[in-house]
């Protein structure tokens, strides 16, 4: 289940980087994130060849998956979901005048 839960998330994070970074940094991003994911797999083979002892493995992996939670619990809802499913369309406005002020970009 944890190895169906972190990619969820990492598809998850995509998606959302991809509708809100700046085209102009997104591929750069967006690169970096599956750069992440290729470096995890190779930590992941290195920490088993440092002990072989699973229990050690799933106790380093819980403080990362536990840290993971935690961020996706405050993340905000997607615009596009918000607009298209649930047509919550001042929650959208707001998450995307909160991203605007912190990439320095005038409010809609």
């Amino acid at each position: 289940m944890i190895g169906l839960s972190f990619g969820g998330a990492e598809f998850a994070v995509f998606v959302l980087m991809s509708e809100y970074v700046d085209t102009e940094f997104r591929n750069r991003f967006l690169g970096l994130l599956q750069t992440m994911w290729g470096l995890s797999i190779i930590l992941t083979a290195c920490l088993f060849a440092i002990d072989e002892n699973w229990r050690f493995l799933s106790a380093v992996f819980l403080v990362f998956g536990v840290g993971t939670q935690f961020i996706i619990f405050f993340a905000d809802e997607s615009t596009r979901f918000l607009v298209s499913m649930r047509e919550n369309f001042p929650e959208a406005k707001r998450i995307l005048n909160k991203v605007a002020r912190i990439n320095k970009l005038p409010p809609f």
